[in-house]
């Protein structure tokens, strides 16, 4: 008799233990196909994502701030977060600058691979922005879009003024002039940890 209780009570306990691994996959399960309202839905990024990605034009007629013809490499190699203005960095360009600089330093050691590029309308204005800029802002990069080009690239995203491009020069994501600090910074930590590029 003492034989037969101890089965049935180990049986019992075998039982609970597959319930309670089970459980929980039942459940998700269950919630998965029949209520499909508590589902998540969108990703996981803050920027708004580029599908797919689209990759930068063969000839872009950009120029330095002296008015040569900009070497387009500077594009391809590392993340670069590219910035767009107008004929000057007013406030709320150089508040975007800091906050890009900021969360770039915030990266560690992953700094290096994150490159961050200003492109101006005018060579004029590229080279006022770079003696206003310089001391402040040494590893920024700035280029001038005469013809828009550039610009007309990125019309299609509206209002905003930051873009990421991953290291063979694709268009990524995209980000407000008010982006969040730890929005970008999570964006950027996330594809640095899962990509070999750059």
């Amino acid at each position: 008799m003492k034989d037969s209780s101890d089965q049935a009570r180990g049986r019992r306990q075998f039982l609970l233990l597959v319930g309670l691994f089970a459980a929980p996959v039942v459940a998700a399960l269950l919630l998965y196909f029949f209520l499909p309202g508590l589902r998540p839905e969108g990703t996981t990024n803050y920027g708004t994502l580029v599908e797919p990605a689209r990759p930068l034009p063969d000839k872009l007629p950009l120029t330095t701030a002296n008015g040569l013809a900009a070497d387009l490499e500077v594009f391809y190699g590392r993340w670069t977060l590219v910035q767009r203005t107008g004929a000057s960095c007013d406030e709320a360009c150089t508040e975007s600058l800091y906050l890009t600089r900021q969360v770039r330093t915030t990266l560690n050691k992953d700094e290096e691979r994150l490159r961050r590029i200003l492109i101006a309308e005018t060579p004029v204005a590229a080279e006022r922005m770079r003696e206003q800029l310089a001391e402040l802002h040494p590893d920024l990069v700035i280029l001038a879009d005469p013809l828009e080009q550039f610009r007309a690239f990125f019309a299609d995203r509206g209002d905003d003024v930051l873009f990421l491009l991953d290291p063979i020069g694709n268009w990524m994501m995209s980000y407000p002039q008010d982006v969040e600090p730890k929005g970008l910074q999570k964006d950027l930590k996330h594809l640095l940890r899962i990509s070999q590029m750059g």
